[in-house]
């Protein structure tokens, strides 16, 4: 064999073996964020999620992401913290809008529909949550069309209009 082409062998081997450990890091950081989130340690979450996003964005695998994003803005909703947790899931979700992933863009849309209810802000929060229910209705993803519907009917009854809840919470 060449030298030239042994040389090309060696240079894809090690580029491979690279970006696999990269892979398992922010695996790693994913997995070790949720064991803290979990347990309700917010702020451990939030530091791993944070460096797995940070190694994700430097792999460019976009959905990778996205699920690192919206479980940075479930954490940052956990604590309150209602700005940043709006804006992980609104770049996911346009994240997930162009790679053409409908069942993660409803759970998205789900989440900034919870995000928005927590900030009171339920006109926004209806306005997500039927977003995720058509597409849910039209994947057939009907366990998150329940999740949704339920969360349809929660909105409405926090307002005191029990008559539009009642459908979407049976």
């Amino acid at each position: 064999m060449p030298k030239s082409g042994l040389i090309d062998k060696l240079k894809t081997y090690l580029l491979t073996h690279i970006v696999d450990s990269r892979v398992r890091k922010v695996a790693a950081h994913n997995k070790t964020a949720g064991e803290h989130y979990s347990r309700g340690e917010m702020d451990e979450a939030i530091v791993h999620y944070l460096q797995a996003l940070s190694i994700a964005r430097q792999l460019y695998n976009r959905f990778f992401e996205c699920v690192i994003l919206n479980n940075l803005g479930a954490a940052y909703r956990a604590c309150g913290q209602m700005d940043k947790a709006l804006d992980c899931h609104q770049q996911a979700l346009v994240i997930y809008r162009a790679l053409g992933k409908r069942v993660e863009e409803g759970n998205t849309l789900n989440s900034l529909g919870e995000a928005n209810y927590a900030c009171g802000q339920t006109d926004k929060a209806l306005d997500y949550y039927k977003q995720a229910l058509a597409i849910q209705h039209q994947i057939a993803d009907r366990a998150s069309e329940g999740v949704t519907l339920n969360n349809i009917g929660s909105v409405h009854h926090s307002r005191g209009q029990q008559a539009e809840a009642r459908p979407a919470l049976r």
